[in-house]
């Protein structure tokens, strides 16, 4: 990271595993479109969070799957530019929805993760759902790698997520 700026943290995460609602409670605000459907971010959305005192730049990606990637141009064109702010970004947020079972697409994002991201690590998102604590232990196996665990719906576990973020800005 640049000195005497503020750190650069992207979110990503396969389509509807909360990755916009993530964005809006560390914005602050309902900056991005939270929709129960795949698709709906296409386009980055980028913004400051500040939080006692400590600020950083957050950027909503658009919903990253090997098989979307297969059917869909603008799809496509999303994932290349989501590529493109993990390779700038100072941390990388992977979510996965930790109220189901994690599939091929969640494994195919961990490892395009760690090809592209030089400092990431894991948020659990919707832990408070009742068949969260077996997901959130497969997650944990798989490998060697922070998970935190939030539910961004109820506003839990955010506080915890930003002491990480601003503990692990310089990595």
């Amino acid at each position: 990271m640049k000195k005497n700026t503020i750190p650069n943290v992207v979110i990503v995460g396969k389509p509807n595993v909360g990755k916009s609602a993530v964005f809006n409670r560390l914005a602050n605000k309902e900056r991005a479109l939270v929709y129960d459907s795949r698709g709906v971010t296409r386009d980055p959305i980028t913004d400051i969070s500040t939080w006692n005192n400590f600020s950083f730049k957050i950027t909503d990606t658009a919903g990253i799957s090997e098989d979307i990637v297969k059917n869909d141009l603008i799809a496509k064109k999303s994932i290349i530019l989501a590529q493109k702010f993990i390779e700038e970004a100072d941390i990388t947020i992977l979510v996965f929805d930790a109220s189901v079972e994690l599939t091929k697409e969640d494994i195919y994002l961990l490892n395009f993760v760690k090809k592209n991201s030089k400092n990431y690590f894991i948020v659990a998102n919707k832990f408070d759902k009742k068949t969260a604590n077996e997901n959130i232990s497969f997650i944990e196996g798989l490998g060697n790698f922070e998970v935190i665990k939030i539910s961004a719906a109820h506003g839990k576990g955010i506080e915890d997520l930003i002491e990480f973020i601003k503990k692990n800005q310089f990595h």
